[in-house]
């Protein structure tokens, strides 16, 4: 699989301003979705938590990079929080661990409206490659 973004398309991305509204609106879309899945949904899928998982391995990459700190641990705990609800019979969140996905979910939504689309870019398929590494072991 190829990374979601060509090295042209991170270089033509601008290295200081965010992305134009509406740019990730898919992917927030996506993110919502499933995260209204895994809380609500009747059958909720591996598809539903990977698409959660994608965007915590972008904030993992964001503060890989020093782009963004993470003092109170809200990345770790959205991390376990997945980590759980995908060792469950059916996918789900409990308690405090849906409140650290979706706190995660809003920082992501925050970050794209004020971190330079070069940098979400680039934090996207560092996180990418990462992942398709790690299936690989």
């Amino acid at each position: 699989m190829k990374p979601p973004y060509t090295r042209a398309q991170i270089q033509a991305a601008s290295p200081k301003k965010p992305a134009p509204i509406g740019a990730y609106t898919h992917n927030h879309y996506h993110a919502f979705d499933a995260l209204t899945a895994i809380l609500t949904g009747d059958k909720p899928t591996m598809q539903h938590w990977s698409e959660l998982a994608n965007i915590t391995n972008i904030m993992m990459a964001l503060c890989m990079q020093n782009q963004i700190s993470d003092p109170q641990g809200l990345i770790a705990d959205a991390v376990e929080a997945l980590r759980k609800a995908r060792d469950r019979p059916t996918i789900r969140f409990t308690g405090v661990d849906r409140y650290a996905v979706i706190n995660m979910l809003e920082e992501y939504v925050d970050l794209c409206k004020n971190i330079p689309e070069r940098t979400i870019k680039s934090a996207t398929n560092f996180a990418f490659n990462a992942q398709q590494h790690t299936r690989n072991l």
